[in-house]
């Protein structure tokens, strides 16, 4: 699980993404009325990204508040978990912006440290930095 750093500057800088990486945003199941349940998901796009989090926009409406876990999935990596520390609407007024911590994570761990590392241009000690963070 995370560490609680709510009253602390930001200690893992944040980068630009410039790539499109998909990511399917509040993976749920849903019953259909005849047979079986289904997958779901919306899809959302990464803006920037550091090993404790990420900036999300999603498209309007979503329904989710500052503190709500959220399942997703990045990249190639299977399904883990966000937390939402801050929302506010897109300028454009359509989409929704979401500042994520990575909270159970560790699925995502192979796309976040490969962005990371291509933001920065090294991928040394990233992955001990990500546990360390965990």
């Amino acid at each position: 699980m995370g560490h609680d750093r709510s009253g602390l500057d930001r200690l893992l800088p944040r980068h630009p993404i410039n790539v499109d990486v998909p990511i399917a945003w509040d993976i749920r199941r849903v019953r259909r009325l005849v047979g079986r349940s289904r997958e779901v998901s919306d899809a959302a796009r990464l803006l920037n990204l550091s090993l404790e989090g990420a900036l999300i926009e999603v498209p309007l409406p979503s329904g989710r508040a500052p503190g709500d876990r959220v399942a997703i999935a990045m990249g190639n990596d299977r399904r883990g978990w966000v937390e939402i520390r801050h929302a506010r609407v897109a300028k454009s007024g359509d989409r929704m912006l979401y500042g994520v911590r990575f909270v159970d994570s560790t699925a995502l761990t192979g796309t976040v440290i490969h962005l990371v590392a291509t933001a920065r241009g090294t991928n040394k000690e990233l992955l001990e930095l990500w546990n360390h963070t965990r």
